[in-house]
């Protein structure tokens, strides 16, 4: 019954082919600063998507192999943002 009410609210997440996202690799966890670590890697290109998962390809080496991840580990990759906390005027300023 439990199972049946909680599927009923959850939606699948919504992957289009050619979005950008990050895939969720966790490390081993038998370093001192495993916790600095960044687990997630990317950016991934969608490429093609399954009732499981989606496959995704590197961005940055297009001769790498296609990878099949699960909906769980995939997230939607933030837009890169320039640098606006410093202005490259104000800085180089001189009075």
């Amino acid at each position: 019954m439990q199972k049946k009410q909680h599927v009923k609210g959850t939606k699948p997440p919504i992957y289009k082919v050619g979005s950008r996202v990050v895939v969720y690799m966790p490390g081993a966890k038998a370093c001192k600063a495993c916790k600095f670590s960044r687990p997630f890697y990317g950016p991934y290109w969608v490429v093609g998507m399954s009732k499981t998962g989606v496959t995704v390809q590197s961005a940055d080496q297009t001769e790498a192999e296609n990878i099949q991840v699960a909906y769980a580990r995939v997230h939607h990759c933030p837009e890169p943002t320039a640098d606006t906390f410093w202005p490259t005027k104000a800085r180089n300023k001189t009075k």
